[in-house]
């Protein structure tokens, strides 16, 4: 199977939205936002981050296989960190590097750009927590009880970060 990475632009926001709204209800405990809420989103709204910040999505032929985002602050003061928004590959697609792929192309784009690049991962992913150490992500942070899913369940999560080569 031949993977293509390329830069996702506001006309894949529909196919985004499937795949994260996918993410959503397969791995409740991974990701902060539930179907719903991203069935619930504007579409436009989606268009319009994908013309802000920088997603990168993985292909196979035309279907998007794969994603992940990165937010940068806006605000002077915060303008030298950046936010991972999720890390997702279809089931179908895992086992091929695909999200070291992605986040390695993603922290590329944030050399130069920020100092520092953020993001969380929920206690008992092991397979992201691995990867994020082995791209050089610390943790510095964990949250107890950080989501509280539909069933009551509790799930922690822990911040981690990486620094990248230097703004200026």
């Amino acid at each position: 199977m031949n993977l293509d990475l390329r830069r996702l632009v506001p006309t894949d926001a529909a196919a985004l939205r499937a795949l994260r709204i996918e993410a959503f209800t397969h791995h409740p405990r991974e990701f902060r936002s539930t179907p719903a809420e991203e069935a619930a989103e504007p579409l436009a709204a989606l268009e319009a981050t994908l013309a802000r910040d920088c997603y990168l999505g993985l292909f196979d032929g035309e279907t998007l296989a794969g994603a992940t985002g990165l937010a940068i602050e806006p605000r002077a003061k915060l303008a030298h960190k950046a936010t991972v928004k999720g890390v997702f590959v279809r089931q179908s697609h895992r086992g091929q590097g695909g999200a070291e792929g992605l986040l390695r192309a993603l922290l590329a784009e944030a050399a130069g750009k920020v100092e520092a690049v953020h993001l969380s991962v929920s206690d008992g992913n092991g397979p992201a927590l691995r990867l994020y150490t082995r791209l050089g992500f610390v943790i510095w942070a964990t949250e107890p009880r950080a989501l509280k899913l539909a069933d009551g369940t509790f799930v922690d999560e822990m911040s981690m970060v990486r620094r990248v080569t230097a703004v200026g």
